[in-house]
């Protein structure tokens, strides 16, 4: 032993021992990724626990769309950080309906229309959404696998519609939590005007409809279409709007409405008492008021 030690000296040669770690360290780049050590959930990636007794340790990694990670780390452990690469999951599951182009959609997301493969619901229960104008919204439950599966959705034609009339442009309306359009401006030159929107695809029943605007969402409202046809109308506070007119003086107001003869528009303003009716012929353009 002292013969080899010299002759390394001689050979210029440093000899040095290895760093080991009591820790385990992870890093992972994708998902919401939570971990578990020997089975029990340890909580969310990025992950630190140390100092730990030595030993052989099960990690396991798991993330919604994405394929489990496990390791077997022994402990002391010659690795700082483990950085762990996840995999996206193939569920090889493909969505058909009557008709196709039915517009799908999975916890909030609109996921395109049919024919539709899809790689990254995860196994397990699921729900998925299926809206197309002229037919009832339809729930369809079904277990995805994780092999190669189909599902296929038969939609049954509407039979009651709706007109939905709000405020401000850009807001959603959801009925029974579906979203099932944006309002949008009824001419360009007036973007405070809302054009309404005119829905079906609806069973004969009633609904809940509520606006979202950004983070606000509106109070509930009843649309009962019982008898196959209803109209709402929804609103949600948007930023102050004035009415230029185009002898150069301004009306401020909180919410814009078209009158229904379409002469022009009632302006209300921060109660709703405080309205007034503008003549179209007198209007400028409507614009936000600038903050100080």
């Amino acid at each position: 032993m002292k013969l080899i030690a010299l002759c390394l000296f001689l050979a210029g040669l440093t000899v040095t021992a290895q760093d080991t770690y009591d820790f385990i360290q992870l890093a992972v780049k994708d998902g919401n990724a939570t971990v578990f050590i020997d089975g029990t959930d340890r909580g969310p990636a990025p992950f630190f626990d140390g100092p730990l007794e030595p030993g052989i340790y099960q990690v396991r990694v798991t993330a919604p769309g994405f394929e489990d990670w496990s390791q077997a780390i022994t402990i002391p452990s010659a690795t700082a950080l483990h950085k762990v690469k996840l995999v996206a999951a193939t569920t090889g599951l493909s969505i058909t309906s009557r008709p196709s182009g039915t517009t799908v959609w999975w916890r909030n997301q609109l996921l395109g229309r049919t024919p539709l493969a899809l790689n990254a619901i995860p196994t397990g229960p699921q729900t998925i959404i299926l809206v197309e104008s002229g037919y009832e919204t339809l729930h369809h439950a079904f277990h995805v696998t994780g092999k190669a599966q189909q599902e296929h959705a038969e939609l049954i034609p509407s039979t009651a519609s709706c007109v939905i009339r709000g405020l401000p442009p850009g807001a959603t309306v959801l009925l029974d939590d579906v979203p099932r359009g944006t309002f949008a401006p009824a001419k360009p030159q007036l973007p405070g005007l809302v054009a309404p929107l005119v829905l079906d695809g609806f069973k004969k029943k009633k609904y809940t409809a509520v606006l979202r605007y950004r983070d606000v969402t509106s109070a509930p409202v009843v649309l009962d279409l019982s008898e196959g046809h209803g109209e709402v109308h929804l609103s949600v506070y948007a930023p102050d709007k004035e009415v230029v007119l185009r002898s150069g003086k301004k009306v401020r107001c909180m919410l814009l409405q078209e009158r229904e003869d379409g002469s022009g528009l009632v302006a209300t303003g921060n109660t709703p008492r405080d309205h007034r009716h503008i003549p179209a012929e007198k209007i400028e353009r409507v614009q936000d008021i600038e903050q100080p």
